[in-house]
């Protein structure tokens, strides 16, 4: 079960991105001071969610009208999870999900939304994947249904996930779409009804608590369902609503800030005075500039790349523009060559560093298992390419892609 958010230590005036920003860049020290534990506790620690609650990092995503939330652009929602995942990747992690409230809350009737979401400080979590069933009951539907990779679970207020709907419990095939494909539908589930399991342990990111959770015939409002927006948009929703692709690509941060936290800390490490010869290895050992200007110019190309897509779409979406299919499917490229990137950039400092790399007194294994993880999730991965250059070039999508 989430902790429970004290509402008095929230914050009552409404927040600019910029003050956002700069409230979370204040967490610097207690993140880093709390990461050992959120680690251990495979979740944030109490003192880091509510601190962040505070800062307004689960609001990001809100709309200004009718909700009075930051509406965050996404380039400024990348720098956002990047200046967490400095501190401590894990954390970065649970906001970038968390912080989905705003992206899922105005794609519902406005007063299930006001249901669900009495206040913009609350944090999400969930699975989209089609992990469960659900038959029609009078005023809504029984749901069963058992999910993975449940990022942000144990910190979440609000819990969703994905399911195909049946005719009845005796039904073998799910209702279609218009295009005759089973139709994806995602509800809201009351949060005492949900059960998380003990089943989230990895080489990295293990504070995430990515676990499973499961319902059992348990009920839904009709109300609390809804199919979220696909690459076509919506100028019905609200910017950050419109498209699929907007919830994801601030992923692009976590990669960002471990790759510019072991940039650092490489720096910090060859500058030490050597203890077997006078000098140091950046002075020592001529392969530590070329190694340095390499992996700062791999992150630098990284973090220009994110920031340029992610300004631009922003800047469409805010001019009142829905995305066309090419313009969301370079916006789904973000992640991947993000990753790609910040991954060479890393593994050119610990070639250099060789076996000082595996030391545990030293953060570079932890920060290279950290984001080893975080790019075997699937919009970090060479096949999430594969929807990219289908949208790009308006080609109809597979089956297998939607199911």
């Amino acid at each position: 079960m989430a902790p429970s958010l004290d509402a008095a230590a929230l914050p009552k005036e409404q927040l600019t991105a910029a003050q956002i920003l700069q409230n979370v860049a204040e967490l610097g020290a207690l993140i880093e001071e709390e990461a050992e534990e959120t680690n251990r506790l495979q979740r944030l620690t109490d003192r880091v969610h509510r601190a962040l609650a505070s800062a307004g990092a689960y609001r990001i995503a809100f709309p200004r009208e009718g909700w009075g939330g930051p509406e965050m652009r996404l380039d400024d929602q990348v720098r956002l999870i990047g200046s967490i995942a400095y501190h401590d990747a894990s954390t970065a992690w649970n906001v970038m999900v968390l912080a989905d409230s705003g992206f899922f809350a105005p794609q519902l009737a406005p007063e299930s939304a006001r249901e669900i979401y009495p206040g913009i400080d609350l944090a999400t979590a969930g699975s989209t994947r089609p992990a469960g069933r659900a038959v029609k009951v009078e005023g809504g539907y029984k749901l069963t249904g058992h999910w993975s990779f449940g990022s942000g679970i144990r910190n979440a207020e609000v819990v969703y996930g994905g399911f195909y709907l049946y005719d009845d419990e005796t039904a073998t095939d799910p209702e279609t779409d218009e295009s005759g494909r089973p139709a994806l539908h995602i509800c809201y589930m009351p949060r005492d009804a949900v059960r998380e399991y003990d089943a989230w342990y990895t080489t990295g990111l293990s504070g995430s608590g990515s676990t499973e959770y499961a319902v059992t015939d348990l009920f839904i409002p009709e109300s609390w369902k809804y199919q979220h927006s696909g690459a076509e948009g919506s100028l019905d929703l609200p910017p950050l609503a419109r498209h699929a692709g907007t919830i994801v690509v601030n992923q692009a941060g976590v990669a960002l800030g471990i790759a510019a936290r072991a940039i650092d800390e490489f720096r910090r490490v060859v500058e030490r005075p050597s203890r077997t010869s006078s000098g140091s290895m950046k002075t020592q050992d001529p392969y530590v500039p070329a190694a340095y200007a390499h992996a700062v110019a791999l992150h630098d190309a990284a973090r220009a790349y994110a920031l340029t897509a992610t300004g631009e779409v922003s800047a469409l979406l805010f001019a009142g523009q829905a995305l066309t299919p090419e313009q969301e499917g370079r916006l789904m490229q973000v992640p991947f060559m993000t990753g790609q990137l910040c991954r060479q950039s890393v593994e050119v400092l610990l070639e250099c560093l060789g076996s000082r790399s595996v030391l545990a007194t030293l953060p570079f294994d932890r920060l290279y298992r950290d984001l080893s993880t975080a790019i075997r999730h699937g919009n970090f991965r060479q096949k999430s390419l594969e929807v990219a250059g289908i949208w790009m070039l308006g080609l109809p999508t597979p089956a297998h892609i939607t199911e």
